[in-house]
């Protein structure tokens, strides 16, 4: 797998860990000023993954997606925060194409 490709996997690994911090941190908050931190912390990750997600599908338009890189895409996109296989609708959709 490409070394670009792999850091573009990573990315959306580390925004849903980002998303699971924001949740937990929401939980667990004692006051307002740490539910904003929270918001803004959800709000980065779900942009890193929308954008990190937009050019995956400009990497398969240009040819630089190869086979491995979509096993791994899959595998990444239908695990949950807890490492189980999540449902289609948990993390969005599981293939990009």
């Amino acid at each position: 797998m490409k070394s670009c490709n792999k850091n573009l996997l990573k990315s959306i690994e580390y925004s849903r860990m980002l998303m699971f911090l924001a949740d937990k941190g929401d939980i667990q908050r004692e006051d307002d000023g740490c539910g904003v931190v929270y918001g803004i912390l959800r709000d980065c990750a779900y942009k890193i993954k929308e954008v990190a997600e937009h050019e995956i599908r400009n990497h398969i338009n240009r040819g630089l997606w190869d086979g491995e890189s979509q096993e791994m895409y899959e595998s990444v996109a239908t695990q949950n925060l807890h490492g189980r296989k999540a449902n289609g609708s948990d993390f969005g959709h599981a293939k990009i194409a």
